[in-house]
C-alpha cells in the first residue's frame, strides 16, 4: 500500500527509536494524532517504568501517558 494512503488514513504504524527526552515526547505525540506508536529503548529501565504507565520525564505526566498506552495508540515500548 502506498505510504501517502497509510498516513492519510492513519494506519501508518510508527517506531521511534530512544524513548529519552525528545522520542517519548513524539511517541506521545504522534499516538494523540491517531497513530500506533512503537517505542524502543536500550535501557530497561526506561522500558519497565514506560510499560507500567510511569513518566521519568518531568514534563510528561504518568496519566497522559497511561491514557495513551490505554487507547492503544502506541504499543508496548521495547
Amino acid at each position: 500500500m502506498d505510504l501517502r494512503i497509510l498516513i492519510r488514513t492513519k494506519k501508518a504504524k510508527v517506531a521511534i527509536i530512544g524513548m529519552g527526552y525528545v522520542g517519548l515526547p513524539h511517541a506521545i505525540e504522534i499516538a494523540n494524532c491517531g497513530f500506533s506508536v512503537s517505542g524502543l529503548d536500550i535501557k530497561k529501565e526506561r522500558v519497565e517504568s514506560l510499560n507500567k504507565g510511569k513518566s521519568y520525564i518531568k514534563d510528561i505526566k504518568d496519566k497522559d501517558l497511561q491514557e495513551i498506552t490505554k487507547k492503544r495508540k502506541s504499543r508496548k515500548f521495547e
